[in-house]
């Protein structure tokens, strides 16, 4: 008898266990989740939708390119450059704002056929 009343204890103290470290499991989980979704929110609101672009980008000092590896090393060299000079460029683009100005002037178009259309 005393087996089987130590064996349920041991049941219970083994499950009441489990219990409780997924519950913490969930805690710490649910936290980091919570401090995510502020920091979205706090992106959007603050950044985006205000119009205010993120923090500039620092840039790095221009690398300085080397011709010590005969012609197609430094073909291959300047295509790189210019590579890295059009992906920071395409960066740089306030993508928000771009589409925020084609949308008015899409609906200013649209406004000036619709009112051609009832002439």
């Amino acid at each position: 008898m005393p087996g089987r009343i130590h064996g349920f204890l041991g049941g219970v103290l083994f499950t009441a266990s489990l219990v409780y470290y997924t519950g913490e499991y969930i805690k710490k989980d649910q936290q980091f989740i919570s401090r995510q979704l502020q920091i979205s929110n706090t992106v959007v609101n603050e950044n985006i939708i205000s119009g205010k672009s993120l923090e500039p980008i620092h840039k790095a000092p221009p690398k300085v390119i080397q011709y010590n590896g005969g012609f197609y090393e430094s073909a291959k060299d300047i295509w790189n450059e210019e590579i890295f000079k059009m992906v920071n460029w395409l960066y740089s683009i306030n993508w928000y704002e771009l589409g925020v100005k084609t949308d008015e002037k899409v609906m200013k178009l649209t406004d000036k056929l619709a009112d051609q259309v009832k002439k």
